[in-house]
């Protein structure tokens, strides 16, 4: 059907009175086809548009309380597909603004309303049709808050309701059955059981926006169920995934911090949140996909300071209702604190610490505390870099010493500097805290490069080097004089030289 006969066939249908033209299976399947052609839609004006809305869903068209339309489920699906093809990709006309939206979507909620009565039922789960459902109420959605708030709260309560349930009923789907988002029971259905989850996630990020304040307490249970389908993130496709994490995150932005910082599974939402990081954006699959999209890593980037920035709002929330000090000798341990949950993910293992840290290589690193300790360095996370930066400061309880404790200067002293921390009058004092010894282990973590050393075998290998000459003794104190000197003029830390000082001191005699 060429756009000619499009416009025709839409004015024809304004125009009729017949059951039989109005609801004509086949021509509406037609239609459905030519609007998906962008310079079709185009063709199309809102006046038409709206013309056409309101000889399907107008007033004299009307539903009952138990449901019974003047169309059927099929012809509305073709109508409404019809209806978000001409409203998406018309370009000449600012629908999404100016659109009336009423009648359609209240036509729309009652279908909401059935799917979500029905969803347990098998016969009755068409996912084709709720996700065009929860795509006109996503367009609806975008429309002028006060229109929507005048003539349609009653319809918008009584759908975000259906909405929660149905989030609900995807969370505990996708818990029980890892494969529900590949079939959803019906592998012809599987593209639809996706996107229909999307759809549900969109038209809940613009209620939340735009009607928090008279909904927050309907949308409430939305919380739990997206952190519910967050756990799960790992058992979905890698395409699939980042489309709906994008999603889940979007709420999460709308959200009250302090909404997710006092869950309950405050622990899994973090714990989901580094194993989508870990899984599914710090891998070479999804590097090459970036790069072959993009030519850059800048997506990655953003996507994970953008999610990680969130973890830290609600760890500052957190922050005054649990007292911690959080350094490396607790690290690794599983504890209800959700800091030192945070710890365990992302400072360096015993594995990290057998070489200096950060550099590793980021594609070749292994474990998630390693990958991140590689954003510190790599340039291509510029974005990420400063909000890890933040995560590990805020994980050392804001304390310098327990900052270069976890991560070794070297890293830390950039932050230090960026933050004007000054460390020069805590210098010694820090040195003398990383000199102490874990008895346990026999091991102790150099200051600087954050590696972990085995005090037995440090002192096995210092003990078989043969004593120095005095001549050697000589060249290496002066090199140090040298070294302490360059130090002091360049203002890295400003402390006296130790060589100079014995000298004053008489406790160095100049050798003849």
């Amino acid at each position: 059907m060429d756009s000619i006969n499009v416009l025709k066939t839409l004015d024809e249908l304004v125009n009729t009175d017949s059951y039989e033209i109005l609801y004509n299976l086949e021509l509406l399947i037609k239609l459905k086809e030519a609007t998906r052609i962008t310079k079709v839609s185009n063709l199309i004006t809102l006046d038409l548009l709206k013309a056409f809305v309101e000889k399907y869903f107008g007033p004299e068209n009307s539903f009952n309380d138990i449901g019974h339309f003047s169309s059927t489920l099929a012809q509305r699906m073709e109508l409404f597909t019809i209806i978000s093809n001409i409203i998406l990709l018309n370009q000449s006309q600012q629908f999404t603004q100016e659109f009336h939206y009423r009648d359609l979507t209240r036509w729309a909620i009652n279908d909401l309303v059935q799917w979500s009565d029905n969803k347990n039922s098998e016969e009755e789960n068409d996912y084709k049709h709720l996700t065009i459902t929860c795509r006109v109420l996503f367009l609806a959605s975008l429309s002028e808050r006060k229109i929507l708030t005048e003539v349609m709260k009653e319809s918008l309560d009584k759908g975000s309701k259906a909405m929660v349930e149905l989030l609900q009923f995807f969370a505990s789907n996708i818990e029980n059955d890892p494969k529900f988002l590949l079939d959803g029971g019906n592998i012809n259905e599987n593209i639809f059981v996706q996107l229909s989850l999307v759809e549900i996630l969109k038209v809940m990020f613009n209620l939340l926006c735009n009607f928090s304040d008279i909904m927050m307490d309907t949308l409430k249970p939305t919380t739990h169920s997206v952190v519910s389908i967050l756990s799960t993130i790992d058992r979905i496709s890698f395409e699939f995934s980042s489309q709906l994490i994008q999603q889940l995150q979007h709420i999460f932005v709308c959200l009250p911090i302090e909404r997710i910082a006092d869950l309950q599974d405050f622990n899994v939402f973090v714990s989901s949140l580094f194993r989508y990081i870990n899984y599914n954006l710090l891998t070479e699959e999804s590097f090459k996909k970036q790069v072959s999209l993009s030519g850059g890593l800048d997506e990655v980037d953003v996507e994970i300071s953008s999610k990680l920035s969130i973890l830290i709002e609600a760890l500052k929330y957190r922050c005054a209702r649990e007292t911690r000090v959080v350094d490396v000798t607790n690290c690794g341990e599983q504890t209800s604190d959700s800091f030192s949950l945070v710890a365990s993910l992302i400072l360096p293992s015993k594995e990290d610490r057998k070489e200096a840290l950060g550099l590793a290589d980021l594609a070749s690193a292994k474990t998630l505390s390693s990958k991140l300790l590689c954003l510190l360095v790599d340039p291509f996370f510029s974005k990420s870099k400063d909000v890890m930066y933040e995560l590990y400061w805020l994980i050392s309880d804001k304390k310098t010493d327990v900052l270069i404790k976890n991560i070794g200067f070297g890293l830390a002293s950039y932050y230090l500097l960026k933050k004007n921390i000054d460390i020069s009058e805590n210098w010694k004092q820090n040195l003398e805290a990383f000199e102490t010894t874990d008895s346990a282990s026999g091991s102790r973590i150099d200051p600087v490069t954050g590696i972990e050393e085995s005090n037995n075998i440090k002192n096995s290998a210092r003990d078989s080097l043969p004593p120095m000459t005095d001549e050697e003794n000589e060249r290496e104190a002066e090199r140090l004089f040298v070294l302490f000197e360059r130090i002091k003029a360049n203002g890295v830390i400003n402390i006296e030289n130790p060589i100079a000082k014995a000298f004053q001191d008489t406790k160095l005699q100049e050798m003849s």
